[in-house]
């Protein structure tokens, strides 16, 4: 017998089919993995844009704190400001500074030295990455208290002391 001689005719798909579903299955698989790193990816960026943006608000309150206690404490005058910029390296931050003309007399109760009380509002901005922090607060107004035997006579330095005392409790 002669020998017989296969002819595979084009048109068969002898295991054609199986290697284009699995062609298939990975480019679907890789086409999964694209999409979840993508919903990973953006929600990550999403939390460290939240975390810079929350760092700049402490940035903020921390400022107009500090400005507020400067006050408190006469190393700053308790005078309105337009858009005052800070030292480094804060120079990108800029303060504004409100101080209401009004008084409030504080009975002793309150305050253990019965003294008059000014309010003011302190605004801190970042332009550059548009924070704004607005802090309002009521501080003790210059001047020494009065007494039942009239003004005292203590020096400023006494007088922070004594606002000092007074916050710290």
């Amino acid at each position: 017998m002669p020998p017989t001689v296969e002819v595979k005719r084009r048109g068969t798909h002898d295991g054609c089919g199986r290697r284009g579903a699995v062609l298939l299955e990975v480019v679907f698989a890789l086409g999964l993995f694209v999409a979840a790193a993508t919903v990973i990816v953006s929600g990550l960026n999403s939390s460290f844009t939240a975390v810079d943006h929350l760092r700049r608000q402490v940035v903020a309150e921390n400022l107009a704190a500090s400005v507020v206690a400067e006050m408190q404490l006469g190393i700053r005058p308790l005078e309105s400001t337009i858009s005052e910029e800070f030292d480094a390296p804060f120079s990108t931050w800029t303060i504004q500074v409100e101080v209401s003309a009004e008084t409030r007399r504080v009975s002793e109760e309150e305050t253990r030295v019965g003294a008059e009380t000014i309010q003011l509002e302190v605004v801190v901005r970042n332009p550059r990455h548009e924070v704004v922090h607005r802090l309002g607060a009521e501080i003790l107004a210059p001047g020494e208290p009065e007494t039942e035997s009239g003004p005292s006579s203590a020096s400023s330095t006494a007088d922070s002391a004594r606002i000092m005392e007074i916050f710290s409790e």
